[in-house]
C-alpha cells in the first residue's frame, strides 16, 4: 500500500502577533526496500527540490566510516547525535541488519554510506540560520519525527509502518531555524541524501528584498524619489 503525496500547510503561532508558515512536502512508499521502487517519496523530493531552488545534498558519499561524535557534512552544516545507549550514532554503508526496509539503507544513486540511527537522535546545527531541510527517511516502523524551534518548539511527525518503508520529508519555513533534530528514539533507521542549504543561508526572496533596499538608498542618496 502506498500513501498518496502530501503537502501541507501548519501554522504555528510565535507569541501574541507573529505566526510561522511551514509547508511540507511529504511521500511516502510503505514497506518498500533498497532495490523497489520509490515513486510517491522521489515526487515529494523532486516537488521540494523545485520550491527550494539552490542547495546542497548531503550525500555522506564523502563521511568517514563509523561512529563520530561531531562530524562537518556540508559547509557551515555538523552533525551530531546520541544513540540509544548514549554513544555517538554511525555512519554507515551497509544495513545495520535485514530485511533493510525495516532497518534503513542507502538511498544516493551509485552510493552506498548513509547516516544510521540506533534508537536516539540525529541534530542537524547551521552555522547559519536556515528556511528549509529535507532529506529521505528508511526504516520507518514507529512514530519518528522531525523537530525544530523557529520561535516555537516545532514537530513533523514520519509516516510509519510495521514492514518499514522510505519516506521523504521536507519543510519550508517563513521564520528560520538553527538545528534540526531527528527523533527515533524506538527505532533503528537511516538518513539520506539530506537537502541543506549549505553557504547560502538567505533564501531568494530575502535577496530580493536586500537588493530592493539598496537600490532605493541608492536612489535617495541621489536625490531622486
Amino acid at each position: 500500500m502506498k500513501y498518496p503525496l502530501t503537502s501541507l500547510l501548519i501554522l504555528a503561532c510565535l507569541g501574541s502577533s507573529a505566526y510561522a508558515s511551514v509547508t511540507v512536502y511529504s511521500g511516502w512508499d510503505a514497506a518498500a526496500n533498497s532495490t523497489d521502487p520509490r515513486p510517491t517519496a522521489n515526487a515529494a523530493a523532486s516537488n521540494f527540490d523545485s520550491a527550494i531552488g539552490a542547495h546542497s545534498v548531503v550525500t555522506f558519499e564523502s563521511a568517514p566510516l563509523g561512529a563520530y561524535a561531531s562530524l562537518n557534512v556540508a559547509l557551515g552544516v555538523t552533525l551530531t547525535g546520541v544513540d540509544a545507549f548514549f554513544g555517538n550514532q554511525l555512519i554507515i554503508n551497509t544495513p545495520w541488519s535485514f530485511p533493510d526496509n525495516v532497518y534503513g539503507y542507502n538511498t544516493t544513486a551509485g552510493g552506498s554510506k548513509f547516516a544510521n540511527i540506533t534508537g536516539g537522535t540525529l541534530t542537524f546545527t547551521f552555522a547559519n540560520p536556515t528556511y528549509f531541510f529535507g532529506g529521505y527517511f528508511t526504516g520507518l516502523q514507529v512514530a519518528d519525527s522531525v523537530n525544530f524551534n523557529d520561535g516555537a518548539a516545532q514537530s513533523l511527525a514520519l509516516p510509519n509502518n510495521p514492514s518499514g518503508g522510505v519516506a521523504f520529508l521536507g519543510f519550508l519555513d517563513s521564520n528560520p531555524f538553527t538545528s534540526v533534530t531527528v527523533n527515533g528514539l524506538n527505532d533503528v533507521m537511516a538518513v539520506d541524501d539530506v537537502r541543506v542549504v549549505g553557504s547560502v543561508p538567505e533564501p531568494a526572496s530575502l535577496v530580493a528584498v536586500a537588493v530592493s533596499a539598496l537600490a532605493l538608498r541608492k536612489r535617495r542618496v541621489a536625490g531622486r524619489p
